[in-house]
């Protein structure tokens, strides 16, 4: 068997031409049920050549084994969407805040073709917004990890993740 195609890790970053240094950013996800010509007009009007700001747009194709329910229920959500989107703005010279307008208007403009977040690609931990965490599952699994953290971390110690508050506990919990 030949194995000259093997890759050393040191070099993987070159397969999604990733920068070799680390690059400050800010990303948002979408997961969308369809990516027709109404997503398209919004990506050119809003992300496009002439967007204020420079950005990366990736659209991966969902499906397949993804799309299947499980045989036992999990907290994997949005297994309808048919795609996800992912806007990234490298914060070369500008800020965070630089980046909510644009944010903003995309996430309104998406608004009736988006069915939540993808849980993989949120952010970094605990810099992920409440809100964004919230969309990334379906209401009752919100609920159902909520009342497991109550249970087994009730001082929300891990916290420093993609906090679900335990139920009773804040907004994001339940009462």
């Amino acid at each position: 068997m030949q194995h000259d195609d093997i890759m050393p890790y040191t070099e993987s970053g070159c397969i999604h031409d990733e920068p070799p240094v680390p690059v400050p950013f800010q990303r948002e996800t979408w997961m969308l049920r369809e990516a027709g010509d109404d997503v398209l007009r919004v990506l050119l009007e809003h992300a496009g050549p002439q967007a204020p700001l420079p950005v990366v747009v990736e659209l991966r194709h969902l499906g397949g084994a993804l799309a299947t329910p499980p045989e036992r229920p999990n907290s994997v959500a949005h297994r309808d969407a048919g795609y996800l989107l992912s806007v990234v703005i490298l914060l070369s010279g500008i800020t965070e805040e630089d980046t909510r307008p644009m944010y903003e208007q995309l996430r309104e403009a998406l608004r009736p073709v988006s069915c939540g977040a993808g849980l993989n690609f949120l952010g970094h931990g605990a810099n992920a917004g409440e809100e964004t965490i919230r969309r990334a599952y379906a209401p009752a699994d919100l609920d159902r990890l909520a009342g497991l953290k109550a249970v087994h971390d009730p001082g929300n110690l891990f916290r420093l993740n993609y906090n679900i508050p335990p139920a009773g506990d804040g907004p994001t919990g339940t009462a």
